[in-house]
């Protein structure tokens, strides 16, 4: 302090004091002045998305559920179609025959490409399909046999749905109702119609 009794000193050191107090006291960035994020809009908005959301999954849970019953649906009567040209194959191959039905060895080269067409060979629930996989049996019992020699026609199994995936695949048993390909077996009898038998009912 040595330029205390200057008064010229004094007065310059009163300014430079006022000077730096004056720079000082300028705004600064205050972080806290920003928009501040209101708690109860944001508590609001991760309800309203926790709902969106579980909407959704409720929804996916209803509707995914009913579109692959409506696939397995559609793979059955697909199937049963298949079936039913295939009896219908048989009558129209008897007919020419003496009402004699195919014989039961090779029946799918006997009616294959003459009388029904090879992809209605094929049944259309079986998992990776591939030309040598079929999924139709001939009900032995039926082969070769006269339609006059049937006693009750409508009553008369033909050809259904196999686990046997063999070509010409033949049977000696009745179908299974609870094949596993599709929760049942798809039955076609020798008046020409088709019905699914099933666990639960025998249609």
């Amino acid at each position: 302090m040595h330029w205390i009794g200057h008064p010229a000193k004094c007065l310059f050191a009163f300014r430079l004091s006022l000077s730096n107090q004056s720079c000082s006291s300028k705004r600064r960035p205050n972080m806290g002045s920003g928009p501040r994020l209101n708690s109860g809009a944001v508590s609001k908005w991760i309800i309203n998305a926790s709902v969106g959301a579980l909407s959704v999954l409720v929804i996916a849970a209803v509707v995914m559920p009913v579109l692959a019953c409506a696939k397995c649906v559609s793979v059955r009567s697909a199937c049963m179609s298949d079936l039913k040209q295939q009896v219908l194959a048989s009558l129209m191959y008897a007919s020419d025959y003496d009402d004699k039905l195919p014989r039961a060895e090779r029946w799918v080269d006997t009616l294959s490409p003459s009388y029904v067409k090879d992809p209605v060979l094929h049944c259309p629930s079986i998992e990776n399909p591939s030309p040598d996989k079929y999924g139709y049996a001939y009900y032995v019992r039926s082969a070769g046999r006269k339609l006059g020699s049937f006693k009750d026609p409508k009553t008369t199994v033909m050809f259904f749905d196999s686990e046997d995936l063999s070509r010409s695949a033949v049977s000696v048993d009745l179908p299974s109702a609870d094949l596993k390909r599709h929760g049942g077996a798809n039955v076609t009898y020798a008046d020409g119609h088709a019905q699914r038998w099933s666990l639960h009912a025998r249609q």
